[in-house]
Formats: C-alpha cells, structure tokens, sequence
C-alpha cells in the first residue's frame, strides 16, 4: 500500500512517433520506478475509421515486480459525443521469465465543452506459472470505476475512483478497496 507518484513527459519524435519518459515514487518504502515508451500512430479515424497506436516499452518494475518490457496496442473510436478505447498489453519481466497480460476498457461521453465523463476498468493477470515466483508478486489485479476529465486550452484535470482487487500469487486471499488517482496534464 502507499502513496504513488508518477510524472511523466512525452514528445513527438516525428511523424507518428513520439517516446515518453516517465518515473515514479512507490510508498511506504519509497521504491523509485522509472520507464520509457516508444508510441507510433498507425492508424487515424478521419482515414481509416479507427484510431490505432502501438507501443513498445521498459518498465524498472512490471506488473510481476521485476523489470519488464512491455508491448500494447490501443484501438479507439469517436461515435458522436462518445469515445471508446481497447487496449491489449503484454509484459516480458527481464528476471525469471516473468510474464504478464492486460486489456483495459474506457469509455467517455463530452457531457460539455470542457467535460469528460465515463467508466474505465484494466485487468492485469500473471501468465507464467512456476515455483519460481518473487516476492509479492501477483497473481492478477481489477481495477474499475468512474473518471472525469476537465480540459482547458492547454491544461487538463483527470480524477479517477473506483473499487481495487488484487490476488498475490502466494497467497489465497483476494484484496478488496477503494482506488483513485488524480492526473494533471499539460500539452506545449
């Protein structure tokens, strides 16, 4: 448990690419997580009817606790006031052949000019299965509920809520609690 404290910056590299950095601060122990990701847009809604991107990763600490690198695709569609977004990911831990997957859900509907609101929900689950398992490491991980998104010119506001369960590979018990994340966005 604890306090999490991401930052990151992202750039366009040029044309569809763009790399983000990022690092972030896990407590109570104070554990420093930095990762860095190369996106491309493949696909673009205005010509192909869906929004496409690809991403190709390095996390310090992965979903199995290890470092990972990790791949995602991302669909999405504007349909009027309402978007949708799929991703499907996959995680390679770098030690003990870890490795995971993760598809995550959102759906946000523009209820005014500057205002967002919808539903997001990510599940994560351990797809390796051997004794050889580091500590703590968990066996999947459901995260759902509401999020708003307040945008102006450049700034933008995310508040997410919602309800958190995780299963720990040894362990029998299903965590269950409260999760909510707020998001402070900046474009240049």
């Amino acid at each position: 448990g604890g306090m999490v404290f991401d930052s990151a910056v992202q750039t366009t590299l040029f044309g569809p690419l763009s790399v983000r950095a990022g690092a972030g601060y896990v407590g109570p122990n104070g554990q420093f997580s930095p990762s860095v990701t190369l996106a491309a847009q493949a696909l673009r809604q205005s010509v192909h009817g869906v929004d496409l991107a690809l991403y190709a990763g390095f996390q310090s600490q992965g979903f199995n606790t290890v470092p990972a690198l990790q791949a995602t695709v991302a669909v999405g569609r504007q349909l009027g006031r309402v978007g949708v977004l799929a991703n499907v990911g996959y995680g390679y831990g770098l030690q003990g052949g870890e490795h995971y997957g993760e598809v995550r859900l959102a759906g946000l509907a523009r209820v005014l000019p500057s205002l967002h609101l919808g539903l997001d929900a990510r599940g994560r689950v351990d797809l390796e299965r051997d004794a050889d398992e580091p500590a703590d490491e968990p066996d999947f991980e459901l995260t759902a509920g509401p999020v708003a998104t307040w945008s102006v010119d450049r700034f933008s506001l995310t508040a997410t809520g919602g309800v958190a369960s995780i299963k720990l590979r040894r362990s029998s018990d299903v965590l269950l609690g409260a999760q909510g994340q707020v998001l402070v966005g900046l474009a240049f």
